[in-house]
């Protein structure tokens, strides 16, 4: 009996749903499944930690309202909590929305797959929101209502159950509107560049996305015991924080939770205009991108192929040498980070966080005063972000981008591995050091002065030299042309060898820069370059990588850990098909 088929707007719709936990670089669903959970596991950890972090304060913040009879006290610290809450809110789904960026608009293979299909417009892209609503709900309603839950036990064990009922009611409608909100505003946004920027400049868009929401997700926590104990009047003045859209939500809270509070009026009615305007503007510019998708259904449009900056480009290859073979590696590795989304998705994670601990670090100082003295706090920056910009860097490069251009390089290489090493450490170098000298010519230079400017310019440079050195120890292969072994960087296991590293590179090269000061650095940075030296001549001599050989036993994937089509039973069932029918007209 044939089983009924399916309305093609359900099987859109799972289409769809299924290309944002789709992934390349992962050798199987079991893999796969494995990777999601522990990407659910580090978007829920904040939201315990900020649990951790402030409600003991509230608690002691309500017995002293009640000693002292100021409720309004207490008023002041929820308001705080939830502006806290809601930012994780929106940060959160923005982080999903800017992990899954190129599946959220058409783009040229869906134009090419469903633009001679017979199906309609409107299915298509009504398949396509219901997609969108689906990872909505998954990415905020899980999180939201844990968050919820204890945020209601937590503030409303004073006023009974009655309270624990509209804490939580007010605090879930807060925070999905947030989220929401700020899912609306990334897929139009998404939508708004491909349309008139152009796929290549919209998938690019995704990287920066990537390190501006992780970022405020690490601040979430890194940033909230410095500032929660500053007084929340702030909170209290819509002309301060009116134009914040957290505080928009803040405001539908409070005026959900029955507040009297006048100044949260406006900021509610924002929120509850601002919610429906992006959701308009998001499927309103679906629509509109899914048109011009299928205008290039049958000729995909030209792109000038982007390269980087000329300057950048000219040094990195002068730093590769003069072999072509090196050349060649620094030239293929820098246009992999520049073309592929994936392998630029964990540099701007492991850059985001080194821009998190940076922030966090600099609420140590008191006043700006403070930052004008040259500390640790203030001299590390470039070379803390440099680090961990290394460390992503690191990361990438094993992620099989073109595993085939492993044989071109070989073949033409055999015997320089030395050439290889050059140039996989000229590219990395042209990741690392424009960021962290930007952040010593414009950060450090106009706190410090130029003078402690250039001296620490040539320093950062040197030491992170010495650290892309060293990192290149561990990679024994052309960049981006090896099989991914799943786990390789294995940060969740190996966090305190990173964070050992972390201190080594940026924070004792600076302790000892600080005491140099004041005659001692040409000694100082003597003593680095011949550090560098050595680490650069240990490099070159370990540089010299095996030919091609079978894979390992430990690398192969076992056959219940393998995805395959399963069409075995498909072709039989139609060549039977194409038999009978030859039969009955014959």
């Amino acid at each position: 009996m044939r089983a009924a088929a399916q309305p093609p707007l359900l099987v859109l719709f799972r289409t769809f749903f299924g290309r944002f936990f789709a992934s390349e670089t992962v050798t199987s669903d079991i893999r796969l499944r494995q990777t999601m959970v522990w990407v659910l596991a580090f978007l829920l950890t904040p939201g315990f930690v900020l649990l951790i972090q402030l409600f003991p304060a509230y608690q002691a913040i309500v017995v002293r309202a009640r000693r002292f009879q100021s409720p309004g006290l207490v008023d002041d610290w929820l308001e705080w909590i939830v502006f806290v809450f809601v930012t994780y809110s929106m940060v959160t789904v923005g982080l999903i929305a800017a992990f899954v960026w190129d599946a959220l608009d058409f783009d040229h293979r869906d134009a090419m797959v469903l633009g001679p299909a017979p199906v309609r417009g409107r299915t298509i892209v009504g398949a396509k929101l219901m997609a969108l609503g689906a990872l909505l709900a998954c990415a905020t309603l899980p999180i939201n209502l844990v968050n919820g839950f204890f945020f209601a036990i937590e503030t409303a064990d004073h006023i009974g159950a009655r309270g624990f009922a509209v804490h939580f009611i007010a605090f879930l409608i807060a925070t999905v509107t947030a989220a929401v909100f700020v899912f609306a505003v990334v897929v139009a946004m998404r939508g708004i560049l491909s349309v008139v920027a152009g796929q290549h400049v919209a998938a690019a868009a995704g990287s920066f996305l990537q390190f501006a929401f992780v970022v405020g997700l690490l601040s979430c926590v890194f940033l909230s015991p410095a500032v929660w104990k500053i007084p929340s009047a702030s909170l209290n003045n819509p002309d301060t924080v009116g134009w914040f859209p957290t505080s928009w939500f803040l405001g539908l809270f409070e005026r959900v939770r029955g507040s009297t509070r006048p100044y949260f009026v406006p900021l509610a009615a924002r929120a509850l205009l601002a919610v429906p305007v992006a959701t308009v503007a998001a499927v309103l510019v679906s629509i509109l991108s899914f048109g011009r998708a299928m205008q290039h259904a049958i000729s995909r449009p030209a792109t000038a192929s982007w390269m980087p900056a000329t300057i950048w480009h000219a040094a990195a290859r002068r730093l590769a040498g003069g072999r072509a073979v090196a050349r060649a590696t620094c030239d293929f590795t820098l246009l992999t980070i520049a073309r592929n989304r994936t392998v630029q998705t964990p540099i701007a994670m492991n850059a985001a966080l080194g821009v998190a601990i940076a922030l966090a670090a600099l609420t140590r100082a008191k006043t700006v005063a403070d930052l004008t003295h040259p500390r640790t706090i203030v001299l590390w920056l470039p070379l803390l972000v440099g680090y961990w910009i290394a460390i992503g860097v690191r990361a990438a490069t094993f992620m099989p981008s073109e595993s085939a251009a492993a044989w071109v390089f070989r073949a033409a290489g055999v015997g320089r591995g030395v050439a290889f090493r050059s140039g996989a450490r000229a590219a990395t170098l042209a990741v690392v050091l424009p960021p962290s000298l930007l952040i010593v010519w414009f950060g450090i230079a106009p706190l410090l002065g130029w003078r402690i400017a250039a001296w620490h310019t040539a320093f950062v440079s040197i030491v992170l030299m010495a650290a892309t050195d060293a990192q290149m120890l561990t990679i024994r292969h052309v960049p981006f042309t090896e099989i991914y072994a799943p786990g390789h960087a294995r940060l969740r296991t190996r966090w305190p060898l990173y964070a050992i590293g972390m201190f080594a590179v940026a924070a004792w090269p600076v302790r000892a820069e600080l005491r140099a000061f004041g005659g001692g650095e040409v000694r100082l940075i003597a003593a680095a370059l011949t550090v560098a030296l050595l680490i650069y001549a240990a490099g070159r001599r370990w540089a010299l990588p095996g030919p091609p050989t079978e894979p390992e036993e430990a690398e192969l994937v076992e056959d219940d850990e393998a995805t395959v089509l399963n069409i075995g039973r498909v072709l039989p069932a139609r060549a039977d098909a194409i038999a009978r029918a030859a039969d009955s007209q014959g």
